[in-house]
């Protein structure tokens, strides 16, 4: 677990060891390695390394932003 913050507020960031699956996700439109969902009413995005570990972030921003900060995280080759 790792809290993002800038001037928008904080964003948290969580590996998921030893989870097979998560239920309830959609497809996030331009990334299939990234799927949306909402935790406690607040956007989140998962998507899972190459590792096989999920991750998930969650904050109070829009998926795209979400997005944006994964690809910071995590760019494609």
């Amino acid at each position: 677990y790792v809290q993002l913050s800038d001037e928008f507020g904080t964003v948290a960031v969580v590996a998921l060891h030893d989870i097979e699956k998560v239920d309830g996700l959609w497809d996030y439109e331009g990334d299939p390695e990234c799927k949306c969902s909402k935790v406690d009413g607040v956007n989140s995005m998962f998507w899972k390394r190459s590792d096989n570990v999920i991750c998930m972030v969650v904050g109070n921003r829009s998926y795209d932003e979400l997005h944006t900060i994964i690809r910071a995280m995590c760019p494609k080759n």
